[in-house]
Order: C-alpha cells, then sequence, then structure tokens
C-alpha cells in the first residue's frame, strides 16, 4: 500500500525448476519453499495469491534445459 496500490494480487507458480532440480528435493523441502513463498507474500501484503503448476511441454527447449538441469 505504501506505492499505492490499493490491491495486490501474487501468481505463484510450484513445481517450477530451480538450480537445484524439482525432481531432487524432497516432500518436506517442497512443502518448506513453498511455506516461505506464501509467507514471504503474506507479509508483502498480497490480498489474493493464485497458486498455478508450472508445465513444461515435452518438446518444448525449456523440457530439455530441465533435464539437463540447467
Amino acid at each position: 500500500m505504501k506505492a499505492g496500490f490499493k490491491w495486490i494480487t501474487e501468481d505463484l507458480m510450484f513445481l517450477a525448476p530451480s538450480n537445484k532440480g524439482h525432481v531432487g528435493m524432497g516432500f518436506e523441502e517442497k512443502l518448506g519453499a513453498f511455506r516461505r513463498d506464501l509467507e514471504n507474500s503474506l507479509k508483502l501484503g498480497a490480498h489474493q495469491i493464485t497458486f498455478y503448476p508450472t508445465i513444461i511441454p515435452i518438446k518444448s527447449s525449456g523440457y530439455k534445459l530441465v533435464e539437463l538441469r540447467k
């Protein structure tokens, strides 16, 4: 609200590849990352938070990068 916004929305993506790779993360680590992101959104004053899964089509260049863990 300091910047003059009356309504703040955030879109959070889950299952997004990271430097460590989401496949290599255990459930508790994934849950911890999700919780930290949610808590940070609330601390920043978000009024609405929407969650979306990361979808990377198999034939895309992004999929190849995930396979290579880049």
